[in-house]
C-alpha cells in the first residue's frame, strides 16, 4: 500500500504497517526517514489534537 497524500497540499504521509502500526514521513522528503508509530501512540496524538493540545502549533 502506498503512502496516502492529502489532495490540499499538505507535507504529511502516512502508511498503515502490516503490523498496525502507522509509518509518517515528509511528503517533500520521500527518500528521507519516516517516523513509526504504534496504533496507541496516533490515538493519542489524535486524541491531544482534538483536545487543542496542538493548537500552538497553528498560530502565527
Amino acid at each position: 500500500m502506498p503512502l496516502e497524500r492529502s489532495q490540499r497540499g499538505q507535507c504529511v504521509e502516512t502508511k498503515q504497517l502490516a503490523d498496525g502500526r502507522v509509518a509518517l514521513r515528509q511528503s517533500t522528503d520521500p527518500a528521507g526517514p519516516a517516523l513509526i508509530y504504534t496504533p496507541q501512540e496516533m490515538a493519542a496524538f489524535v486524541d491531544g489534537v482534538k483536545r487543542g493540545l496542538a493548537d500552538h502549533l497553528m498560530a502565527g
